[in-house]
């Protein structure tokens, strides 16, 4: 099996998390993940978003709070030039999941 070179779908992500529940550490959790992502999709936003996934899960199961794991994510990613993509949508989670106006559009509507 080779990678498909312009695959970035989310199968990655979705298997990475043992890689980061494993306890070795955010920077292995990235590595380990990434390069096991990179055996079947070969565009790096979908290697790297399964790193960042898999550390950011890393983080928060030893301890760091969620906003902080995932800024050290997003530091970890800045040394990957390919990794802009991951870093711009991680980036803008943050900034949606900061915004009141987008909690109450995510509302149920049927909670109101």
């Amino acid at each position: 099996m080779t990678a498909a070179p312009c695959s970035k779908g989310c199968g990655t992500v979705m298997r990475s998390a043992p890689f980061g529940l494993a306890g070795a550490g955010g920077d292995l959790a990235f590595t380990t993940a990434a390069r096991s992502a990179q055996l079947i999709h070969g565009h790096p936003t979908g290697y790297f978003a399964a790193g960042a996934f898999a550390a950011m899960i890393d983080r928060v199961v030893s301890g760091v709070e969620l906003p902080i794991a995932v800024q050290q994510t997003i530091t970890q990613l800045a040394v990957f030039p390919a990794g802009a993509e991951t870093m711009a949508a991680l980036t803008r989670a943050v900034e949606l999941s900061e915004s009141v106006a987008t909690a109450e559009k995510m509302e149920c509507p049927g909670c109101r």
